[in-house]
């Protein structure tokens, strides 16, 4: 029974595991007294780092111990030693889609919702790196890597595809459609870059590359 349904649960798990350290975090602030109920949720907003890569890095950690129980190593899921080719390939396509996502899809997202920021300017560039690494593992590893995997001998190719990227787009922050339209469309060619070169490194790359962009050149600027 478990094995049928860790597929489906660890389409959740990333979400789960962001809100039960976001919750954490906002207790350890009231308990401390750092901020005051009203203001909890401004503060997190303007500090995720350490809650965000918490939740990440549980997730990766519980997407792993799910791979483990249906036998499938790290390589299986997509982490193999990536070759020349791939790396060619991932590096044409972060060419390609970081300034094209940068400077026409962002945008774009916040024209329809201007709460958006793409450049996460409450967060040092450490921070960014860190908290943005730790998000590409982790959702790389749950829904390109292990759901995927799983997935396509139940749904096959196509179903897979889109079960997973749905699930991918529901994580997307915030309630507006705006951003979780964009993720849908990210989790459509994340996939299809997954399966194409047989590796997580090529939509791992893009997806890092697409969300430290931003934030480079508002620096920069």
């Amino acid at each position: 029974m478990m094995a049928r349904l860790r597929p489906w649960l660890s389409l959740v798990i990333a979400p789960l595991c962001l809100a039960a350290c976001f919750a954490l975090a906002a207790v350890a602030l009231l308990a401390t007294g750092k901020a005051t109920p009203e203001a909890v949720g401004a503060t997190l907003q303007a500090s995720p780092v350490a809650p965000a890569t918490a939740g990440f890095l549980l997730a990766f950690v519980l997407a792993r111990w799910f791979a483990r129980a249906d036998g499938l190593t790290l390589a299986a899921l997509g982490w193999s030693r990536p070759g020349p080719k791939e790396a060619l390939v991932a590096l044409a396509a972060v060419l390609v889609f970081a300034p094209l996502n940068t400077f026409v899809l962002f945008p774009l997202v916040q024209r329809a919702d201007p709460s958006f920021d793409a450049t996460a300017g409450t967060v040092s560039l450490v921070g960014a790196v860190l908290m943005f690494s730790a998000a590409v593992v982790a959702e790389e590893t749950v829904y390109r890597g292990y759901a995927l995997t799983l997935l396509k001998a139940r749904l096959g190719v196509a179903g897979a595809v889109v079960a997973t990227s749905l699930a991918y787009a529901l994580l997307a922050p915030g309630a507006t459609w705006p951003p979780k339209a964009w993720a849908l469309g990210f989790g459509l060619l994340a996939s299809a870059l997954r399966l194409w070169r047989g590796t997580l490194w090529v939509p791992a790359v893009v997806h890092l590359g697409a969300s430290l962009t931003p934030k480079l050149l508002a620096l920069a600027g």
